[in-house]
């Protein structure tokens, strides 16, 4: 028959088993890293190499592969890099199948990990215009991933757009901007028999999309979030949707939020926000960008 300590110290030890157990889990889940509790952490800062800037990173959502973006201070080159999980550990760094000789960013992987889509800077026709970023695809094959392609959006005409989002049923939300970089919001298309339509902005009450980028939208469209453009910072929205209208956005807590952050993402699970978090000014160039990430418990309070 047990004593009363023994049946305590069962029951610590099982409760403890059951913790790294849980813990091993996300840790195997997260590269290794310790999952974040109360307060924002950085997530693998190692693989940011030297003079190199953090501006996101995204997981495949078999949460198999990581895929993430690196610039130098000057913003005048970018690339998507990645790692992949085999067995129990993980590749070593890999510069993404898609990486062109021009500029690549804003990777966003489908529900079903089907399509990849990113932002590229490469010129749409052979006589194109490089400078301004577009929105590119690629499609899962049995042997690798096809050849990427252009998304063509109506109404985005000598603009720039960036950073795909895409909902369960397949709408596609981006940030846009002229070449000046004026106009900068966010915009959402429709596709209709495998073609987007003309790309619409989206409607914030008090005309709150001004100066915004970077969007994440939830799957099932009850959330999005961005980031905001002031003089000299950046900090992270959300807006939910009720009733089909997107609500007045709400700035983050001041535990996330640091003047200057942005490239918000929230992993597969739904369990933690990724974010890029640095300094930025007009006057000075970046030289600090790194990913932090941090549980979700606190994101989605209403």
């Amino acid at each position: 028959m047990k004593t009363i300590q023994q049946s305590i110290g069962l029951f610590l030890l099982t409760a403890i088993l059951g913790c790294n157990t849980t813990m091993n889990t996300e840790q195997e889940k997260y590269l290794g890293e310790y999952p974040p509790i109360d307060s924002p952490v950085l997530f693998k800062p190692e693989l940011t190499p030297d003079k190199q800037l953090a501006h996101a990173g995204v997981f495949t959502p078999d949460m198999n592969e990581y895929y993430y973006t690196l610039s130098n201070a000057s913003f005048s080159q970018f690339t998507v890099m990645y790692i992949r999980k085999l067995g129990d550990q993980w590749t070593a760094p890999k510069e993404a199948f898609f990486n062109s000789s021009y500029l690549e960013h804003g990777v966003h992987f489908t529900e079903d990990g089907q399509w990849v889509y990113f932002s590229s800077t490469r010129p749409i026709t052979k006589e194109g215009n490089s400078s301004n970023w577009h929105i590119w695809r690629s499609k899962k094959m049995p042997d690798g991933w096809s050849k990427a392609e252009w998304i063509n959006i109506p109404g985005m005409d000598g603009k720039s757009t960036s950073h795909p989002s895409l909902t369960r049923s397949g709408r596609l939300y981006f940030h846009s901007y002229n070449p000046d970089f004026s106009d900068m919001a966010l915009f959402i298309t429709e596709p209709l028999e495998g073609v987007f339509q003309k790309a619409k902005k989206i409607v914030f009450p008090n005309g709150e999309n001004q100066n915004t980028l970077t969007p994440f939208v939830a799957l099932d469209e009850s959330y999005l979030l961005f980031e905001k453009k002031f003089d000299d910072f950046l900090e992270i929205y959300i807006s939910y949707r009720d009733n089909g209208d997107w609500q007045l956005p709400r700035r983050l807590s001041d535990n996330i939020n640091t003047k200057n952050l942005g490239n918000p993402y929230v992993t597969p699970d739904g369990q933690y926000l990724f974010y890029a978090s640095g300094h930025w000014s007009h006057n000075a160039p970046a030289n600090d960008w790194v990913i932090k990430w941090v549980s979700t418990k606190d994101v989605f309070t209403r």
